[in-house]
């Protein structure tokens, strides 16, 4: 295997990791289960203590 394809691989599997990890953090972002905490730190400026 040649070093030019060798970092042609390497770029496609970036590629792929990155494209995959931004995924799985917008769809840990939309989860129902993370709205409440989501609503109640979005609060924080505005509440007065």
């Amino acid at each position: 295997m040649q070093i030019d394809s060798f970092h042609e691989v390497l770029r496609s599997s970036w590629t792929v990791f990155a494209v995959l990890t931004f995924l799985a953090i917008v769809a840990w972002a939309f989860r129902p289960a993370n709205r409440a905490e989501f609503e109640r730190r979005g609060r924080i400026p505005l509440d007065e203590r």
